[in-house]
């Protein structure tokens, strides 16, 4: 009968690494030596052995950690031998592991020895279980984003989810964004060059697209609008008025060269049902508000004017 003697228990070794931030430390595989010493009827175990190796989570039954390790044709001296084992690299996570050892000679059959061997650690893995602290900075390549330290990302990064948000201050020209969505945008105002501050009394123009529908320049929610000039303002009567939105030259207009200027009812455009020619607003079936603004010119006085405005 053969057994492992229990004043001999076998050692597993296994080679960990330690952290230690050394860039010419190699990895280490998942292979380790056991050693153990085997008897029979009392007596030291000799000669060539065929060993089988199964690694279990349990003391008794259990299930079964990677594959079977077969070793035959093993030289047992004196009773002790050596043999090289491999699990594969997630066998050993930190939880209790048993070996199962099964053996024969010759073409006899293989007998299973008990109890099953604990698998114990050295200090090295012991410590590695149990190491604890901060590893500093100077041990981290600059390779390794850190979350609590300013980054300099050379590379292309790309956010994709949907809700990522910025908390803070987005500094820089900001010539380099494209496919922008202005109409996603809230609480933005445009530049008319450079400012200090964001001052809301400058705003700056722009052109819809004429996909999208909208007829209008700019909107300016009722607030009073000056427009000023170095020489000439013109507005001019558009080509294609639709029936709804905005009619910024439909209603009034100018008369008169440059020292005759007189602001008429454009009689041209149909549909309005009251002249304007002393009330500060007319109402076309209760929609249409004419809103109005001043325009000055160089050395002149402020003369009022108005655009229409569809509700």
């Amino acid at each position: 009968m053969f057994r492992l003697k229990p004043s001999t228990i076998a050692r597993l070794f296994i080679a960990l690494a330690l952290i230690h931030g050394r860039a010419h430390a190699s990895p280490v595989g998942s292979a380790f030596s056991y050693q153990g010493r085997l008897a029979a009827s009392g007596v030291p175990a000799e000669g060539s052995h065929d060993f089988h190796f199964n690694l279990y989570d349990a003391a008794s039954d259990g299930s079964q950690v990677g594959l079977t390790q077969t070793n035959n044709a093993v030289v047992v001296s004196n009773g002790a031998f050596t043999v090289q084992l491999d699990f594969g690299a997630g066998a050993f996570t930190g939880e209790a592991r048993w070996l199962e050892i099964t053996l024969r000679t010759g073409t006899n059959a293989f007998t299973t020895l008990n109890p099953r061997q604990p698998v114990t650690a050295t200090p090295y893995a012991v410590s590695a279980a149990t190491v604890s602290g901060t590893i500093s900075d100077g041990q981290i390549p600059a390779t390794i984003a850190r979350l609590g330290s300013s980054q300099t990302f050379s590379g292309v990064v790309q956010l994709t989810n949907a809700a990522n948000t910025v908390v803070g201050s987005f500094a820089g020209s900001g010539a380099g964004l494209t496919n922008l969505d202005l109409s996603a945008v809230t609480n933005w105002v445009l530049l008319q060059g450079y400012q200090s501050t964001n001052s809301v009394t400058r705003k700056q123009l722009v052109t819809p697209s004429p996909a999208s529908g909208t007829n209008y320049v700019a909107d300016f929610f009722n607030e009073a609008v000056q427009i000023t000039a170095t020489n000439n303002i013109n507005f001019l009567q558009s080509t294609n008025r639709p029936v709804t939105g905005w009619y910024g030259e439909c209603v009034w207009y100018i008369q008169g060269g440059a020292t005759n200027r007189t602001l008429k009812f454009n009689t041209n455009w149909t549909g309005v049902g009251t002249l304007a020619t002393s009330s500060p607003y007319i109402l076309l079936s209760n929609k249409l508000t004419i809103v109005a603004l001043s325009v000055r010119g160089v050395g002149e006085t402020n003369v009022t004017y108005a655009i229409a405005r569809q509700e």
